[in-house]
C-alpha cells in the first residue's frame, strides 16, 4: 500500500529546523545572535567591574552609592525606551486599512490618555525627560572602568554608554525571533504535502 507523499524539499525542511540563533556566522550562529551575546557579556562585565562608591544624582535625590546601580538603571532606561518606541511603531503599522475611508487614521501617539495621547506615548516622554536629566545632572568626573580601560571621565559618558547598550540589546532580541518567522512564512509550500481530500481518492490510494 502506497502512502501519500509528504516529503518536503531539502531547503524548506532545513529552514524549518533552524533555531532563531542559527545562521552563517562562526560556530553556526547568526551574526545578530553573536552581537547580542557580545553586548550582553560586555554589559555584565561593566556592571561587575564598577563596584566603587560615588555620589550619583538620581534626579529626585542624590546618594553616595555604587556605580553598579547607575549602570543598571541606565541600561534599563535605554531598553525600556527602545521597547516603547518599537511598540509605538508596530501599533501604527497594524492599523487596519479598511476603515481608512470612514475615519482618519490615528497617529501612533494618539490614544485615551490626557490630551488625547496614548499612555505609552506619555510613558515614553516621561522616560525620555528623566533620561535627559540623568545625563545632565551627572557631570562630575570619576574613575570609571570601561572593561578594556579605566579612565577619569564624566559620569555622563557612562550613562550614555549604558543606555545605548540597553537599547541595542532590546532592539536585537525580537529581530532574532522575527528572522525565523520570516523564513517560515516565505518557505514555498510543496504540492506533495497535499493529502487526498475525497473518499474515492483515499480508497484508490489504499488499493495501490
Amino acid at each position: 500500500m502506497a502512502e501519500p507523499e509528504t516529503s518536503q524539499p531539502a531547503g524548506q525542511s532545513d529552514r524549518a529546523g533552524k533555531r532563531p540563533w542559527e545562521g552563517s556566522g562562526p560556530g553556526g550562529f547568526s551574526w545578530k545572535a553573536i552581537v547580542l551575546a557580545a553586548l550582553a557579556v560586555y554589559a555584565l562585565l561593566l556592571i561587575i567591574q564598577n563596584s566603587k562608591t560615588v555620589t550619583v544624582d538620581f534626579v529626585f535625590v542624590s546618594r553616595e552609592t555604587r556605580v553598579i546601580y547607575l549602570v543598571v538603571l541606565s541600561m534599563a532606561l535605554g531598553g525600556l525606551i527602545m521597547w516603547l518606541v518599537t511598540r509605538r511603531r508596530h501599533r501604527g503599522e497594524r492599523k487596519p486599512s479598511t476603515s481608512a475611508s470612514e475615519q482618519p487614521a490615528k497617529k501612533p501617539w494618539q490614544g485615551s490618555g490626557p490630551g488625547g495621547l496614548s499612555w505609552k506615548a506619555i510613558g515614553l516622554a516621561a522616560l525620555g525627560i528623566y533620561a535627559l536629566l540623568l545625563v545632565i545632572l551627572n557631570s562630575k568626573t570619576v574613575s570609571i572602568d570601561f572593561v578594556f580601560a579605566t579612565r577619569q571621565t564624566r559620569v555622563i559618558w557612562l550613562v550614555l554608554l549604558c543606555m545605548g547598550l540597553g537599547a541595542l540589546i532590546v532592539w536585537l532580541i525580537p529581530r532574532i525571533r522575527q528572522r525565523r518567522k520570516t523564513e517560515q512564512s516565505s518557505a514555498p509550500v510543496s504540492p506533495h504535502t497535499e493529502a487526498p481530500t475525497s473518499g474515492a481518492d483515499i480508497h484508490s490510494a489504499k488499493k495501490t
